[in-house]
């Protein structure tokens, strides 16, 4: 049976259980109450463990991800260059094109590469400890590359405006001259060398005086010399190359003198030609120029527009072709692409010459020539479109006309060049102590 609960009497039992409860329980009920009331109402402060915060994290921080994680990082932060620089130390047995075989180059940058070198001829030929620096980017396109002739000197080939351009690069030198006395103990040479001259500074004097004295027969003990020579020097070393500016030879009958004249041949005092002068043409007049030097010529071959440096000349395979001028041999060989069979000849320390496209070489490296001399045979090797000679004249390595370049073509200085002519001999008479 439910009995009802009414809310009087369950009022009246609470009544008689806080009547009979404790008095000293009960007080510390309500202490106990008012307590946790208090604490109920003072503020949390907050758990810095379940707090959360958002902070930015830079991608460099990371010191390893995965793969997916960096490819999105290099599109937000991309690299300044994904070039690669490779620097060699060319081997024995090494060439141009198998360092672009082994660095994955096209066969096509090659080629481009071998246009422009037909400027120095220096990439077809590279020898061994030779320097190379490439620069090349993630697609395989060859942007660069640094070719070292020696420790002063270097060839940049860059890729600009959608085409390879080469650029020779010097330290800057300077000249020092010096004056040389001497007297004949033995031999010219060994008197010369025993002054301080070098042996070549002494071949030097005898081929500037061979035309005007016997060495061997016409110098005897007791005949003196006077010489100025210079030397060139690159961040104070000597780099071997060397001249002959002024000579006085005194003998028993006779003084001989020559000066070093702005167009690189030796004169008198008085201003006439001790050696043979220039030939314009390396060639008989008889055959015809079939292409002139322009420096804006579409290439027959490329059928882009590239400078022809040079004059070609119409003639058979087996044309003789002659120095145009005295010199010394600084390169008689085969460049297989561009040049084929070819001879450079230095002519003074501004002029050099250049012969293309031969059949046959008959002087090698090193070897002195004289103006007339026959140095080679025409022909149609390397890229040509046929029978031709290409021959060149250059002054201080840059490429000019040689059917108008000023060419000293006299036996005497001209009449409108005398007076720098004179100012120059007497500069060198007074650097003597003359």
């Amino acid at each position: 049976m439910l009995h009802k609960i009414t809310f009087k009497n369950a009022l009246e039992s609470m009544t008689r259980f806080i009547n009979n409860f404790p008095r000293k329980h009960f007080f510390a009920l309500i202490i106990l109450f008012v307590i946790m009331l208090i604490i109920a109402f003072i503020p949390k402060k907050p758990n810095s463990h379940n707090s959360f915060k958002r902070k930015l994290i830079k991608v460099n921080q990371f010191k390893s991800y995965d793969s997916n994680t960096q490819n999105a990082n290099e599109n937000i932060y991309p690299p300044k260059s994904r070039n690669r620089t490779i620097n060699i130390k060319v081997k024995k047995g090494d060439n141009i094109s198998r360092i672009f075989q082994r660095e994955g180059l096209s066969t096509g940058q090659l080629q481009e590469l071998l246009d422009v070198d037909i400027s120095y001829l220096q990439l077809d030929h590279i020898h061994p400890g030779q320097r190379i620096t490439l620069i090349i980017s993630p697609k395989q396109k060859l942007i660069s590359l640094v070719l070292a002739l020696d420790e002063d000197s270097s060839i940049h080939y860059l890729w600009k405006d959608n085409a390879y351009i080469a650029v020779e690069k010097t330290k800057k030198s300077i000249w020092k001259k010096r004056s040389y006395t001497g007297e004949i103990r033995d031999t010219f040479s060994i008197s010369a060398i025993q002054a301080g001259l070098t042996a070549s500074q002494a071949y030097q004097i005898s081929n500037a005086l061979g035309q005007k004295i016997n060495f061997r027969r016409d110098i005897h003990p007791g005949n003196t010399f006077r010489i100025l020579a210079s030397k060139q020097y690159i961040d104070g070393k000597f780099t071997g190359n060397s001249e002959v500016n002024a000579i006085i030879l005194k003998t028993r009958r006779n003084t001989y003198t020559a000066f070093l004249n702005s167009d690189g041949r030796y004169y008198n005092k008085k201003g006439v030609g001790l050696g043979k002068a220039y030939r314009r043409k390396p060639v008989s007049n008889r055959f015809r120029i079939s292409s002139s030097f322009n420096p804006r010529r579409l290439n027959p071959v490329t059928k882009r527009i590239s400078p022809h440096n040079g004059t070609d000349f119409a003639v058979p395979i087996g044309t003789k072709v002659r120095a145009t001028g005295d010199g010394v041999v600084l390169k008689s060989q085969k460049h297989h692409y561009a040049a084929g069979n070819y001879v450079v000849i230095q002519n003074s320390r501004h002029y050099s010459t250049r012969f293309l496209h031969l059949s046959k070489s008959f002087v090698k490296r090193g070897q002195r020539v004289k103006m007339g001399e026959v140095i080679a045979l025409s022909g149609n090797t390397g890229r040509s479109t046929g029978p031709h000679l290409h021959f060149e004249f250059r002054i201080d390595n840059k490429p000019v006309d040689a059917m108008k370049v000023d060419l000293p073509l006299s036996s005497r200085v001209s009449a409108k060049n005398m007076l720098a002519f004179k100012r120059l001999r007497n500069l060198y008479l007074k650097e003597m102590g003359v």
